[in-house]
């Protein structure tokens, strides 16, 4: 099939160390400039106002000339002009109201992955992997065997794209005095006066950071960091068990993010920790995000107060295996859901936390975007979901067993 000339291209920035990851997409019509664009906080932190800023012209820090932000992966997907028109419609929302920014919600992996969906391009590669953790490679993972032919019809014809991108346009370059106003009237930032680049915030300078050696040394130093304690008299045990939590989460951070550790603090007193092999965000109310990667394997475990692990994944990327966990309020293993991925097809099995079968889910996704997928139950019952190239239900048919073992099937 001849290329219609309107596309959308995913990027994914994953780099090892040093720098923030990041998603973010290009989508093309022809006549136009192509618009690029990504969702960032309004200044380098965890949460904060957001905005959509253009990464087509990004300011490279090694030599200060505009170029598209980096990438280490890209696909891209021819589409219909209808479709980019929904794209674009989304993106121009957005832009014009950008909500708040937050690590583990509303954040630039899940604005990528929303303006791919908004115009019926859905994840095939792991599943539904790219709204479980806020990392960027998630996308990769998701959309890696997603076909790139995906016109589809549409019940927009795109005459409308000329004013959205002008929109899109018109709400980036005010972004300047969005920021400027958001610093006025709630920051006074110690490290630079205007907000770019990709750094998290200030890289951490202080005495007990700078001479700390060693694990030990440098967790203690990161729990001072986030969580002083400067009251005079007894310490409260509620802060006193603050910091001993976030010791704990820094050292176990710092057992996999590798050698040649350096810390950034943003304008929230949150903490950026990264290494060689590795990334830790910890925040002030002693929440964490670890994320590694050694060989093959690629690690996300996200904590909640308390030190408690709530959610975590492992990849393998030779096998094209997921293992999810989710965990419940004291730490205890709620569900495993097992990903494995061949090609466009994916194998899932849930179990719950003592490990017995809750589903096994098959999906096989076909060349024109339609796709099935059968979910088998331990009681016999086994749903198969027919779905059109556009995400729309084609066919539902489900199978139940009687008492005797006899197998009725309804369709609808």
């Amino acid at each position: 099939m001849a290329s219609t000339g309107y596309t959308v291209t995913l990027y994914v920035y994953s780099p090892l160390a040093f720098e923030i990851p990041h998603a973010f997409v290009t989508i093309t019509a022809p006549g136009q400039a192509p618009v690029t664009v990504g969702y960032y906080p309004v200044v380098k932190t965890s949460a904060a106002p957001g905005i959509v800023k253009n990464d087509g012209a990004v300011v490279n820090p090694n030599d200060g000339l505009l170029a598209i932000h980096p990438s280490t992966w890209n696909k891209t997907f021819d589409i219909s002009p209808g479709q980019a028109q929904a794209m674009l419609g989304y993106a121009a929302r957005i832009a014009n109201n950008p909500g708040d920014y937050g690590l583990l919600g509303n954040q630039c992996t899940a604005f990528a992955r929303d303006v791919l969906q908004a115009g019926g391009i859905n994840p095939t590669g792991l599943g539904q992997l790219a709204g479980s953790a806020p990392y960027p490679l998630n996308l990769e993972l998701a959309f890696s065997g997603t076909p790139q032919n995906q016109v589809q019809p549409w019940r927009t014809d795109g005459s409308q794209i000329p004013q959205l991108i002008q929109q899109i346009n018109d709400d980036i370059n005010s972004n300047p005095a969005h920021i400027q106003q958001y610093i006025n009237d709630y920051l006074i930032p110690a490290y630079q006066t205007t907000p770019g680049g990709y750094w998290f915030g200030a890289q951490l300078d202080n005495t007990q950071w700078n001479n700390a050696v060693g694990i030990s040394q440098q967790a203690s130093a990161l729990a001072s960091t986030l969580v002083p304690i400067v009251v005079a008299g007894p310490i409260p045990a509620d802060l006193l068990a603050l910091q001993s939590n976030v010791f704990a989460l820094a050292s176990k951070g710092l057992e996999h993010i590798g050698n040649v550790v350096s810390a950034y603090k943003d304008d929230s007193g949150n903490l950026l920790v990264v290494g060689t092999t590795g990334s830790m965000r910890l925040n002030t109310t002693g929440e964490a995000t670890i994320a590694a990667s050694v060989g093959n394997l690629v690690s996300v475990e996200s904590y909640g107060p308390g030190a408690k692990i709530s959610q975590s994944s492992v990849t393998d990327l030779t096998s094209n295996q997921t293992v999810l966990k989710q965990f419940g309020v004291n730490g205890e293993l709620q569900q495993k859901t097992v990903i494995t991925s061949v090609g466009t097809n994916i194998h899932a099995e849930v179990q719950d936390g003592v490990g017995n079968t809750l589903n096994i889910n098959d999906k096989q996704t076909f060349d024109d975007g339609s796709s099935l997928s059968t979910t088998t139950y331990p009681n016999g019952r086994i749903e198969a979901l027919t779905t059109n190239a556009d995400g729309s239900l084609y066919q539902k048919a489900v199978t139940t067993l009687d008492p005797y073992g006899n197998a009725d099937t309804v369709v609808t």
